[in-house]
């Protein structure tokens, strides 16, 4: 069991760092493109698009951090 929360932490965080960097390239890329304004535009909290389509990217990685998290509570508590 211990094995597994090592991998689904090891994977989580993985994925979760190469979500963050891939979102602030993409930011990057707007603000060259586009300007200040166009990275408003993207962040804009009425751009719905934008925000699920960063849940999805990073939900993964964060189910993965809950799901060892959970695990090790079980072997924590089993082990008494």
């Amino acid at each position: 069991m211990k094995v597994w929360t090592t991998v689904l932490n090891i994977f989580g965080y993985i994925w979760v760092t190469l979500g963050v960097v891939l979102i602030l390239i993409g930011i990057a890329g707007t603000w060259m493109k586009g300007g200040f304004s166009a990275v408003q535009d993207l962040m804009s909290p009425f751009n719905v698009i934008n925000w699920g389509v960063m849940v999805i990217t990073l939900a993964p990685g964060l189910g993965a951090l809950i799901w060892a998290q959970k695990l090790e509570e079980k072997r924590l508590h089993a082990g008494r």
